[in-house]
């Protein structure tokens, strides 16, 4: 499964998938936490619902699905700030804009910046959009990343892959601050 990614399920593939990543996680204050700052994300989308569940995962990751629900994993929420989570979340609500899943907020695109070569890097470019459009900075989406990529047991492609859409926003926001 990808890390921070789309998954493609169809709703009755989501509860074997949900299975296959450790079930759902049963401990409240997760999910009060996510559920806090769900409706600053969902905010950003029209035409689709989302929910969020915390997966029984340690590892740090996210998932979209078509259908709006969002996945977190306990990994990625006991790691995370609040403004990191939202982050990862806006990363998701990335990737929904990104392949027309849901209707954007006025004005808000997939992926303008060049540069931006993959479905991952659009999603980290939308995600960085609504953070700014949130009030928060966007340089929370690359404190996110670096987390993620510093907890995480990944093959080296996937290293060097988290690494290079890392420094592609480091750029983006480093040209904006001057």
């Amino acid at each position: 499964m990808p890390l921070l990614g789309l998954v493609g399920c169809a709703g009755s593939e989501v509860g074997k998938w949900v299975a296959s990543e450790g079930g759902i996680d049963s401990d409240a204050a997760r999910e009060i936490r996510v559920k806090r700052v769900l409706p600053l994300v969902a905010a950003s989308c029209q035409g689709r619902n989302l929910s969020i569940t915390v997966l029984a995962n340690d590892n740090p990751a996210a998932f979209s699905f078509r259908n709006g629900r969002l996945f977190v994993t306990r990994g990625l929420v006991d790691l995370l700030s609040e403004q990191e989570l939202v982050a990862a979340l806006d990363h998701e609500v990335g990737h929904l804009l990104s392949d027309g899943q849901v209707r954007p907020i006025a004005g808000l695109k997939g992926c303008e910046e060049k540069g931006c070569v993959d479905g991952e890097s659009a999603a980290d470019l939308v995600g960085r959009k609504l953070l700014q459009r949130q009030g928060e900075s966007p340089a929370v989406m690359v404190q996110m990343l670096q987390k993620v990529r510093t907890a995480s047991k990944l093959p080296a492609a996937c290293g060097a892959s988290l690494d290079r859409r890392i420094e592609l926003l480091k750029s983006i926001t480093d040209v904006a601050a001057n």
